[in-house]
């Protein structure tokens, strides 16, 4: 005979299994009127598990593994001149920004 639980487990089985939660790392923002730095610790994280994109010329995305991090940019970001660089730990994203005009 079967256990009157035997669908219930069956049932359990399908379900969707839940995500792992994933620890987004703090990023910090300033701006000041020459550019926009952004820095985040990324220790714990592979190098090869974090992209920093820029989207639509509009949105810096910070990927972190499976979690992200999406940001505005001045309408006065620079994009060509962006730099990237990583020392201890520490990612340091400067977007240089283009004199506005007056």
């Amino acid at each position: 005979m079967a256990s009157p639980y035997s669908q219930q487990t069956h049932t359990l089985n399908i379900l969707p299994q839940p995500h792992r939660l994933t620890h987004v790392p703090h990023v910090s923002k300033e701006d000041t009127p020459n550019a926009c730095v952004f820095t985040t610790n990324i220790s714990g994280y592979k190098v090869e598990d974090v992209q920093v994109q820029v989207e639509d010329d509009e949105y810096l995305v910070l990927r972190f593994g499976h979690a992200a991090r999406k940001f505005d940019l001045p309408p006065n970001a620079c994009l060509q001149k962006i730099e990237a660089t990583c020392n201890t730990d520490i990612l340091t994203i400067t977007i240089p920004k283009r004199a506005m005009a007056a």
